[in-house]
């Protein structure tokens, strides 16, 4: 799969129809994308031996109002045997509540304690390719 592909024509595109940027550039009017940038952090399976890691730079714009959000994307390593052996679908569910669930509870409990948002994890969005 050529995975910058699939992130520049379907994932991001996916991300701006469903809202999912809507808290980095609050308002009204839709979001464009003005740029976006890709860099891999390793080949296939290369960077986490069972995903391939992408650092990714989307420049979104509404009205007059620019931001530049970071995003990491992970994909999982294609093959039915691959799959089977490493339980990748289980690992991908343990991060996506990691980033979901755990961390926004720590966060929470931060909150409530020091008075200030702790906000050191990213928001993790769970895709089909």
């Amino acid at each position: 799969m050529d995975f910058p592909k699939y992130i520049r024509e379907t994932l991001i595109p996916g991300l701006l129809s469903q809202g999912r940027f809507d808290k980095d550039l609050p308002g009204d009017g839709e979001i464009i994308l003005d740029d976006l940038r890709t860099k891999a952090a390793g080949g296939l399976g290369e960077d986490h031996w069972a995903s391939s890691t992408f650092f990714i730079e989307v420049d979104i714009r509404r009205g007059s109002k620019t931001k530049s959000v970071s995003l990491v994307v992970k994909f999982v390593c294609p093959g039915e045997g691959f799959e089977e052996f490493t339980l990748t679908d289980e690992m991908a569910k343990n991060e996506g509540r990691m980033y979901n669930s755990i961390l926004p509870y720590f966060d929470e409990m931060w909150q409530k304690k020091c008075g200030e948002e702790l906000a050191i994890y990213p928001r993790s969005v769970t895709c089909s390719y």
